[in-house]
């Protein structure tokens, strides 16, 4: 309610007030009974909708403990209030401190800007005095800001730097979820708050610690605030133990860990956007970001949560024992990001065996010790330091990129990683409605969070000349208010708050100025989607191949420009100033990829690489390509698809099949595959696959088309199979054979292949594990770019010999088996070896 929240603006500044104490006094009491009516007439209106959204009753504990489980956002302070009635602890305080764990949120969470009048003034005058005497005016400019909220906010970090040598320390408790500590002891920074505390920032990983032990641990905590008897703890009764934490995650029969970071920006916007509502166990830390820490932390404590509830608090030992214990339930981890994650989880993650590792990259982490490098740094020689301490993980981690600059970028760091693949962003597409009539008078804008990386002072510089209005927040702490020109700027929370500041202020042209090489900027698509005309401001560190430049050379509408002198900058503006905008259509595409890369599915792919239609010209061995007619052969492929499903676990069928069937045919075939690849009218792929003497050369073709779609659509197998079309799997097929991480194939027993070919190995049916997916495409290509070679060259393809001869050498790790399980079904004449 308006009325209220510019009564509390009035309180906030009351404990910076100057006068008598008595006359300091009084204001407060007035200030107090005001806010208490007003509270009474607003808590009247909210607090049935409010705690009707609980769907519990107040009065049960386990209702008010579930008030600050992640993603309720506290009901709007509703249930914050309720618990710090309940337990005697000044609520602002209690929020502030709830929310720097669970999101590190300070500012925006630090309570000042509702119902301050709980707290004692008197105390928070004191307080505040104290800290500045200690600290000097570092933070005077966020507490003009935000009233009380850097006093709020330096007492739960100081709560929060006495939690780290406790951790440090490797206590062993994980008995009693949730305590609240109050201190009491008037010489300690954290006197008068109330903190939410899980478990195990006590200690570690062991499930089976008695009450009383537990209470020990408690007693280590509580005197670090002072003498014992200053200090009051309060336990709320609820134990979950690591057994009911694994009992939780075993519930959900499959599931991908996602690793991420207590981070807003981009990164943040990506995981809400892809992370699917089951099948994931999120891991981040309990303690707030430190943007100025970016190295892992040595050891901190992991909340846990499925989906968006929260099943308990560990630290990374006794996280990484329940992952063993649940280990044949999950086989990837997706690092969303890193920062704040302790590197003891990264290094017992890094060395279990058989799962997959992938990463994004949101900026430099992985790779350097800044991850927001300036462009200058990556020029000068050790100016962006190597992240050393991560190098090792690099080599299997498969990182996916969001635009071929930016994969380029990482390809050249020398980094090492096991693959980088481009995969689209999940992001805002379309632009909504009809062309909005810009502003008459030159209007400059810049969409997005502008930090110093991000260009604010840049923007401060052109605004000496223009106007400009920032759509979003602006870091303006070293700058002083006269020297912000005319510069403006509001913040917005949704797509529907950024529209309708772009209808209010109507800005004719937008501005790009961040300096560092942004490895994607949301912003930078919602700025193209206005249609207005961007100019990109840019020096000469700024590198021609970086991500954000070369996404921004795709538009149209895109300028260019030095910024060496901030008025021809406004000249440029005033030059290229459109008439109309759009808003943005506030909906975001997801690409399908990132389903399929987060999907808690290890897929067993086969590849099916079939020929129902066969032409009439020779091959090197043979002048009929078939002894059975295009029916036979679909009649022959249906029952290979049979017997797939019936012999493989999690099979995922991709057939590729280049013939031209009919629609009745290739709907029976996609009934039995999960993909049919037929690219029947493409002529250069007809040429090799009918009209060539080497047959090698026209599967190699197909299985290359079938490779290359399940990298574009990130489809993640734990094996690929390749079976040719028509043959079977037999009741002599084991899976047990082939679950392994090697390459596994076998050789003939008898004839000309075993008595004169040593390499020779059947190429029908064999499986490459995921660890060797991306050589088997490489070696396919090779193979391809030969044979093609030798084509135009007029060179005889049987001087190329055989593909079955050639593989072998071109994989690495084979594993040779006795026996593979497959009724072969050899096209042109019967063969001895029927079944292999």
């Amino acid at each position: 309610m308006s009325y209220r929240r510019d009564f509390n603006c009035a309180c906030l500044w009351l404990p910076l007030w100057k006068g008598s104490g008595d006359t300091y006094a009084l204001l407060c009491s007035i200030s107090v009974f005001c806010c208490l009516s007003l509270l009474l007439l607003g808590f009247s209106v909210q607090t049935g909708t409010e705690v009707g959204k609980l769907g519990c009753d107040m009065n049960d504990q386990q209702c008010w403990i579930r008030c600050l489980e992640p993603g309720r956002r506290l009901q709007n302070g509703v249930c914050t209030e309720f618990l710090a009635n309940r337990l005697d602890v000044p609520w602002p305080v209690l929020e502030a401190a709830c929310y720097a764990y669970r999101y590190g949120d300070l500012a925006e969470y630090a309570g000042c800007q509702k119902g301050l009048f709980h707290c004692n003034f008197r105390k928070l005058r004191e307080h505040y005095d104290e800290h500045h005497l200690s600290n000097g005016s570092a933070d005077l400019h966020e507490d003009r800001q935000w009233g009380c909220s850097g006093l709020l906010s330096s007492q739960v970090q100081g709560i929060v730097e006495q939690l780290r040598p406790v951790m440090a320390a490797g206590s062993r408790c994980t008995a009693c979820e949730v305590r609240i500590i109050k201190c009491e002891n008037q010489d300690h920074p954290a006197f008068g708050t109330g903190l939410w505390m899980d478990d195990s920032l006590l200690g570690g990983p062991e499930s089976l610690q008695s009450r009383d032990q537990c209470q020990a641990r408690q007693a280590f905590w509580t005197s670090r605030c002072g003498p014992t008897a200053g200090v009051e703890s309060r336990f709320i009764d609820v134990c979950t133990r690591t057994d009911e934490i694994v009992s939780r995650i075993m519930q959900m029969q499959r599931f991908t860990v996602v690793v991420t970071a207590n981070l807003q920006g981009g990164a943040a916007q990506f995981l809400n956007s892809v992370l699917p509502s089951d099948g994931v166990l999120l891991i981040r830390p309990v303690l707030p970001m430190t943007r100025s820490v970016y190295e892992p932390l040595p050891e901190a404590m992991l909340s846990l949560m499925i989906g968006r509830r929260s099943i308990g608090t560990v630290s990374s030992t006794g996280l990484l024992e329940i992952l063993k214990a649940v280990d044949g339930q999950w086989h990837k981890v997706f690092f969303n990001h890193i920062i704040g994650i302790p590197l003891s989880l990264l290094e017992g993650l890094f060395t279990l065996p058989r799962k997959r590792f992938i990463s994004i990259t949101h900026d430099f982490t992985w790779v350097l010790k800044s991850p927001q490098p300036t462009f200058r740094q990556l020029r000068t020689p050790g100016g962006a330091d190597r992240n050393y301490v991560l190098k090792p993980f690099l080599k299997s981690l498969e990182m996916k990129s969001q635009h071929p600059a930016t994969a380029e970028v990482f390809e050249q760091s020398g980094a090492g990683f096991r693959s980088i693949h481009v995969v689209p962003m999940p992001d805002y597409s379309e632009a909504a409605g009809r062309p909005r009539r810009a502003s008459a008078e030159l209007k400059v804008g810049c969409i997005g969070a502008i930090s110093k990386i991000k260009g604010a002072d840049l923007l401060v510089q052109l605004s000496q000349h223009v106007p400009v209005f920032v759509f979003g927040a602006i870091d303006l702490s070293s700058t002083p208010s006269d020297d912000a020109g005319r510069l403006r700027h509001q913040e917005y929370t949704t797509i529907y708050g950024l529209n309708r500041l772009l209808l209010r202020e109507r800005p004719n042209v937008l501005v790009i100025a961040a300096q560092w090489p942004e490895t994607y900027s949301y912003t930078l698509t919602l700025s193209m989607l206005t249609g207005l005309p961007i100019i990109v401001l840019f020096d000469e560190d700024t590198y021609e191949r970086c991500p954000v430049i070369a996404r921004a050379r795709s538009y149209s509408n895109a300028y260019f420009h030095n910024f060496k002198s901030m008025e021809s900058v406004a000249k440029l503006a005033r030059d290229v100033k459109a008439s109309t905008f759009r808003v943005v259509k506030p909906a975001v595409s997801v690409p399908p990829q990132w389903h399929n890369i987060l999907s808690p599915r290890l897929l067993n792919v086969v590849l099916v690489a079939s020929k129902i239609a066969t032409s009439s010209k020779p091959l090197l061995y043979t002048r009929v390509r078939s002894r059975f007619s295009p029916l036979e052969r679909f009649e022959q492929t249906l029952e290979t698809l049979d017997s797939i499903r019936l012999r493989i676990p999690d099979s995922f069928i991709v057939l590729v099949d280049n013939s031209n069937l009919s629609a009745s045919w290739l709907g029976s075939l996609k009934d039995k595959s999960d993909v049919v690849i037929n690219d029947w009218g493409n002529k250069s792929l007809a040429f090799y696959t009918d009209e060539s003497d080497h047959k090698g050369l026209g599967e190699c073709l197909l299985l290359d088309q079938g490779m290359q779609w399940l990298e574009d659509r990130q489809i993640y197998a734990q094996n690929i199979f390749k079976l040719s079309g028509r043959y079977l799997l037999n009741a002599n097929f084991s899976m047990g054979t082939f679950d392994n991480t090697q390459n596994v194939f076998k050789r003939p027993t008898f004839g000309d292949a075993h008595d004169l070919k040593p390499t020779y190995i059947y190429t029908s049916f064999f499986k490459v594990s995921h660890l060797h997916a991306h050589r088997f495409h490489e070696a396919l290509r090779t193979i391809i770019a030969s044979l093609k070679h030798m084509i135009d060259i007029n060179t005889p393809t049987a001087m190329f010999d055989d593909l079955e001869s050639r593989l072998p050498y071109l994989l690495p790790d084979i594993k040779l088996v006795p026996e593979l399980g497959v009724t072969q079904r050899v096209s042109p004449f019967e063969v001895r070896d029927t079944h292999i």
